[in-house]
């Protein structure tokens, strides 16, 4: 603390490098999980596990965030700011996760057949899209718009094994999920 004779104490500020790392860390973390949004859409994983990582990896970036902060600010907002910085750095690793999943998954891929356990038609904003149910979990695969999902009474997909043994919906095109007969 900078002593002021005229009045309280000045506090002191983050450098400029300081506060480029975390606005950095905040831009990565933010659009690493608009990505990873693509590959848990093809991805067998229950929403419980990535949250699970998302959350520990917060903790962590927390206490790192809360440990360069506490010394400049000493406040409620400041524990605020560390955990919002927290939870949007945290995005990157879950993002590793689920893109070492998907793209290191094994070269074996087995045709399996789902059935379809509701399937809606595209509307406003939302693409066509099946929900099927596999190994206890209930996944929503999307479609190209105009793909008449409302007829589906199976799909058939690729399925691979990734890298940390969840199963991956291995497609170049969403339309390969054609209706079994």
């Amino acid at each position: 603390m900078i002593r002021n004779y005229y009045g309280p104490p000045i506090p002191p500020i983050p450098s400029r490098r300081a506060g480029a790392l975390a606005l950095v860390a905040l831009l990565v973390g933010a659009f690493s999980l608009v990505a990873q949004i693509g590959l848990f859409e093809l991805t067998f994983i229950p929403l419980l596990v990535s949250m699970e990582i998302w959350t520990a990896f917060a903790i962590i970036s927390f206490v790192i965030f809360i440990r360069f902060y506490w010394k400049y600010k000493k406040s409620f907002s400041t524990i605020l700011v560390s955990l919002f910085y927290g939870y949007a750095s945290a995005g990157l690793p879950l993002y590793i996760f689920m893109a070492t999943n998907y793209y290191f998954a094994n070269n074996k891929t087995s045709p399996q057949t789902f059935k379809v356990i509701s399937a809606e038609v595209g509307k406003f904003k939302n693409p066509p899209s099946v929900v099927v149910a596999y190994k206890g979990l209930n996944k929503e695969i999307f479609y190209d718009w105009g793909t008449p999902v409302d007829k589906y009474k199976t799909v058939t997909f690729p399925i691979q094994e990734g890298l940390w043994g969840f199963d991956v919906v291995y497609q170049e095109d969403i339309n390969v999920g054609l209706p079994a007969q």
